[in-house]
């Protein structure tokens, strides 16, 4: 069964998370993870079909996904088989 979730705390009303990554993970798919505006310092894989969208809100109206303090990390590797640190990864997440 779908779920709708939040990142962060403008919607009271859904379950919340911290990090995209929490709610990514945690929800069945075809769910949708509802990212309050803000700043997300991490680096995300998605791995399943599900519905990533931002929510506006007055003058804070964007969501911006920054490198984290660690830096990134190789999550990937081209087709030339070099290591590439994908930001937001998506993969395997077929519908």
């Amino acid at each position: 069964m779908a779920d709708k979730v939040a990142v962060g705390t403008c919607q009271p009303t859904l379950s919340s998370f911290t990090t995209i990554q929490g709610a990514v993970s945690s929800v069945p798919p075809a769910s949708t993870t509802s990212v309050c505006w803000g700043f997300y310092a991490e680096q995300v894989t998605i791995s399943q079909a599900l519905t990533l969208e931002g929510i506006d809100g007055a003058n804070l109206n964007q969501v911006v996904v920054t490198v984290p303090s660690g830096g990134l990390a190789a999550n990937v590797t081209s087709l030339s088989g070099q290591g590439v640190a994908a930001q937001v990864l998506v993969q395997n997440a077929n519908r």
